[in-house]
């Protein structure tokens, strides 16, 4: 066509001017259909390139998301003009229109499963607590009642010793008061045969049941007493695994207590941090949904028969409404929880401690507990003397014998002195 305008030109000199005019306005129209039409192709390349990467994750992000918006507002000038849309182009629109309808279902679910995380994370400060103490509790239950039981048994063991022992020397007390008038004289002469036969034969009786009896109550004394010291020890022995269940039990509260405490710290600060994170997304999805609304609008003004400018400034200006998409408030984080120390207060051998397990019991009086031992990090105290009483030092048969310790050597024992049981005449 321009070369046939430029021969009339030169074949037509008086009419150059104006058919050269005629020519140049052809071109020119020529042109702009051309570049209209290379504007559609890349446009549709663009949409149908852009449509076979959705795939790719970086498709639903908003940025993404915009230049399409972009390249189909490039499309879109070019239909303004009345052209049809091809069958590969409406494919093309179609598939986004339904990409951006599941971009749109996975940002609500992305909104839901957000919501999942900030509660499991608010849940996992709630569920912090110290591990159980349950076992180190029973065992310090167990030995309290295994004490107390035996402390109630000593006492009934020192009963029985205490029964046997008078009961030996009720055997071997003075026979007669009439056997000391042989000493100091009153009787002795003939006067007093009478009184000295009838003093020989209680004396007689006396010496009779001494050596009947006597082995016999001697040796149930002696095994009571045994009985009574192997049960002492067995209750010395109870009382410090008792004390020592006790510190094994608090060491166990403290140690569940500094977990608690660093499972809460742990716990916090998660969620603390995670918060601005949590608000970068829910602005993200947001952009992103309001982005894939707009596609729709514009995919939806592309596929009808004329495009219109309103329409295309329409979807620029469209309301997306994002509130399903916002995020509850953040809640604060929960105080933290106090550990507790009831099960192990008083500690062992605090002045309240020997109070409430020792001396308040029945059986304090005749089984005192021996002295207590504290937990590694407490003072030594000593259970208070019961004072006077049924386990001070006693006297064996003999008046002469002692006892070194407490409640300990048997007043029939081997240091029994003269006129123990050991010395009685056959």
């Amino acid at each position: 066509m321009a070369r046939a305008c430029l021969a009339a030109v030169i074949a037509f000199s008086s009419l150059a001017f104006g058919l050269g005019e005629t020519c140049v306005e052809e071109h020119s129209l020529m042109q702009q259909k051309l570049a209209q039409t290379e504007a559609r192709k890349a446009a549709v390349s663009f949409v149908q390139t852009w449509q076979l990467t959705t795939g790719h994750p970086g498709s639903h992000s908003p940025e993404s998301l915009g230049e399409l918006t972009e390249g189909l507002k490039k499309m879109a000038k070019g239909r303004k003009h009345g052209s049809k849309l091809d069958e590969s182009s409406s494919g093309a629109l179609e598939g986004i229109q339904k990409q951006m309808g599941k971009i749109k279902k996975d940002t609500l679910d992305d909104h839901h499963t957000a919501i999942k995380q900030l509660n499991a994370l608010y849940d996992a400060i709630t569920s912090c607590e110290a591990p159980s103490s349950s076992k180190p509790e029973a065992a310090k239950n167990k030995l309290e009642g295994q004490h107390a039981t035996c402390r109630g048994e000593e006492a009934a063991a020192l009963g029985k010793r205490e029964v046997e022992r008078v009961e030996y020397e009720a055997l071997t007390s003075p026979p007669q008061p009439c056997f000391a008038q042989f000493n100091d004289g009153s009787l002795g002469t003939l006067q007093h045969h009478d009184v000295m036969m009838d003093c020989a034969e209680k004396i007689r009786t006396w010496a009779h049941t001494l050596r009947q009896s006597g082995p016999k109550k001697k040796a149930d004394y002696e095994k009571a007493a045994q009985r009574y010291l192997q049960k002492q020890a067995q209750c010395n022995g109870l009382q410090r695994q008792f004390e020592s269940s006790f510190c094994a039990l608090e060491t166990s509260i403290e140690d569940g207590c500094e977990s608690l405490q660093n499972c809460y710290s742990a716990a916090v600060g998660s969620w603390e941090s995670s918060k601005p994170d949590f608000q970068a997304m829910e602005a993200s999805r947001k952009a992103t949904f309001r982005a894939a609304e707009k596609v729709i609008c514009l995919v939806t003004a592309m596929m009808q028969t004329q495009v219109l400018d309103e329409d295309i400034g329409a979807c620029d200006n469209l309301d997306v409404d994002t509130l399903p998409l916002d995020l509850p408030s953040f809640r604060n984080a929960p105080p933290q929880p106090t550990c507790d120390f009831s099960s192990v207060s008083p500690a062992p051998c605090e002045k309240s401690f020997v109070s409430l397990y020792y001396i308040s019991q029945d059986w304090y009086a005749e089984a005192p507990a021996e002295t207590c031992t504290p937990c590694a990090s407490g003072p030594l105290m000593l259970v208070p003397p019961s004072g006077p009483g049924p386990l001070a030092p006693q006297s064996g048969p003999s008046s002469d014998a002692t006892s070194s310790e407490a409640n300990n050597n048997s007043p029939l024992g081997p240091s029994s002195g003269p006129g123990g049981p050991s010395s009685v005449a056959p």
